[in-house]
């Protein structure tokens, strides 16, 4: 049923004029594998979701962004050699969380390589380390590939309060970041992934969905992307960390992208 409602939502955002569409629907499936599941996911959602779109309506170029605290090691794996197919993910720092994989030096295979970008975050990365190293270099990525959609897979457990993980993340990176994929492609599927605070997850999901209409359902909770920005890149803060993983994916897709 989920992976049908992947596919179902690019339909939507194919086939009619809805400029996005969201399969809130479970089990997850980000870690499934071409060969097995893993990690609560049976079926690869976003994944059938993408070769639907390859195999039958044609397209050419696709980018997956990933933001689940947890790497993607399914969705990885099944385009890894495929280079139209570009899969981003920022993750909390695999070495101290599932699967253990999604490093930065894991840039794909063959003609798929440079199409495979990690962003691994250190425990205790928050909204302003998300925020600065995101609007840093997404957009110029999403510049070059020019995709013809962009399909997000969206997780609640980089949050603050998520038992899972160790990042500090809130509502306001789920309603920037839905903001900013909005801004940024206007052509979106989003497919729902981890989140284990069922309140964390809750509100999360309204802020974010609240967000990419700018504020339409809930016009006095909503904060736009441009309030937040100020709130968080005025003020400086970034961690080291986020600094250096900025400077290792600038050398290390230096041949792919120019970021």
């Amino acid at each position: 049923m989920a992976a049908g409602g992947a596919i179902s939502a690019v339909k939507t955002v194919l086939d009619t004029k809805n400029t996005w569409a969201y399969s809130i629907a479970r089990p997850p499936g980000h870690h499934a594998t071409s060969q097995q599941a893993m990690g609560f996911c049976l079926f690869n959602n976003i994944a059938v979701a993408a070769a639907y779109l390859l195999e039958v309506r044609g397209l050419e170029r696709i980018l997956i962004f990933d933001f689940d605290v947890h790497f993607g090691n399914g969705t990885s794996q099944i385009f890894y050699p495929d280079p139209r197919v570009l899969y981003i993910s920022i993750h909390q720092d695999p070495h101290t969380i599932f699967p253990g994989t999604g490093f930065i030096d894991e840039l794909g295979q063959g003609p798929g390589k440079g199409y495979n970008i990690n962003i691994p975050m250190a425990p205790g990365s928050g909204n302003r380390d998300y925020i600065w190293i995101l609007k840093d270099i997404l957009g110029k990525i999403v510049s070059e590939f020019q995709p013809q959609i962009l399909l997000a897979d969206v997780g609640f457990d980089a949050h603050a309060q998520d038992p899972l993980s160790r990042c500090q993340v809130d509502e306001d990176f789920y309603s920037w970041i839905g903001e900013y994929l909005m801004d940024l492609q206007g052509s979106l599927a989003l497919f729902l992934e981890g989140g284990y605070h069922l309140n964390a997850l809750a509100q999360s999901n309204l802020c974010l969905i609240n967000a990419m209409e700018k504020g339409l359902f809930s016009p006095s909770e909503y904060k736009s992307r441009a309030e937040i920005e100020k709130k968080y890149m005025e003020s400086g803060g970034v961690s080291q960390a986020t600094k250096n993983t900025r400077e290792m994916l600038e050398n290390k897709l230096s041949a792919y992208f120019k970021i």
